[in-house]
């Protein structure tokens, strides 16, 4: 069985510190938003934080931020992280964090998050990416680069240029189905868990990100007041990434050789496996993906 990287970061790999009472000295209220990556989730909790309302949400249980988190807490266990995530990163009365759904489930192998983040004063959103492919790609392209993000600053360099990092069908594929692999397991814990989670995705935010924004935060209690106050200030932090003319030329080729096969992926989305998702794409196009 693969190591569980979030249960080697700490001393113990037990988790003995007992979940904080909700609410407590530091919150009142909290929430999660459930994301599969590069569909505008950084964006959105850069805008969160810069209200001063909503908590400080950040990635916290990503194995290559918790090191820096953890620095100055020392924490023994992930409970007990979890409980210092709640003392030195609540604003406004309010907690929240962003997770993706490899890191959920790394998670919930150790603990039990609804014990932590119980249901009752916890909100939780799920935000994904209706254009898989257009996804995919974001993150292949990011892989292969290593921006993943561009702080929208004079001197940001963003301009990305797909053809020199030669992506290929198969990781597109890859791609492709590893943000499957997350749907699926998302939608499988929020049936399991009867969990109410209120769906935002990365076309929302295209469209009017000042209404997503509301959404939640008049989700998390904020006043129409409030609301507007923030929204008025809002600050551009990010830009989207831009890409040559070659990239649209190679996703339409891609499109037209493998019509069939992203459709019936995208009807199926959130309902099959990873196992089943490799096996359609061995059997139909001949792709591996049980082999580097």
């Amino acid at each position: 069985m693969t190591k569980n990287p979030l249960g080697q970061l700490f001393p113990s790999r037990q988790s003995h510190a007992a979940p904080l009472a909700w609410p407590n000295e530091h919150a009142d209220r909290g929430f999660i938003i459930c994301f599969t990556g590069r569909c505008g989730s950084t964006e959105l909790v850069d805008v969160l934080c810069q209200s001063k309302l909503c908590g400080l949400p950040d990635e916290y249980f990503n194995e290559e931020f918790i090191p820096h988190h953890n620095l100055e807490w020392q924490s023994q266990d992930v409970s007990e992280y979890m409980r210092n995530l709640v003392v030195h990163r609540s604003l406004g009365r309010t907690f929240g964090f962003k997770i993706d759904g490899f890191r959920h489930r790394r998670l919930s192998e150790i603990v039990d998050p609804n014990l932590h983040f119980p249901k009752s004063v916890f909100k939780f959103f799920y935000l994904t990416r209706r254009n898989l492919l257009e996804q995919s790609f974001s993150y292949a392209s990011a892989k292969a680069s290593g921006v993943w993000h561009v702080r929208d600053v004079p001197d940001a360099v963003g301009n990305i240029d797909p053809g020199h990092f030669d992506i290929t069908d198969r990781q597109l594929w890859e791609e492709f189905a590893l943000i499957l692999e997350q749907e699926f397991y998302f939608e499988r814990y929020f049936i399991e868990t009867a969990l109410n989670v209120q769906r935002l995705d990365y076309e929302m935010m295209c469209a009017s990100k000042t209404s997503v924004i509301a959404d939640v935060m008049l989700a998390l209690g904020c006043s129409v007041d409030q609301v507007g106050e923030s929204l008025a200030g809002l600050k551009q932090n990010f830009r989207k990434l831009r890409y040559d003319g070659q990239k649209d030329r190679a996703m339409i080729e891609f499109r037209h050789r493998y019509a069939k096969h992203i459709s019936y992926l995208t009807a199926h989305r959130g309902r099959l496996p990873f196992a089943s998702v490799r096996n359609y794409l061995y059997s139909e196009i001949g792709i591996d993906l049980s082999k580097p």
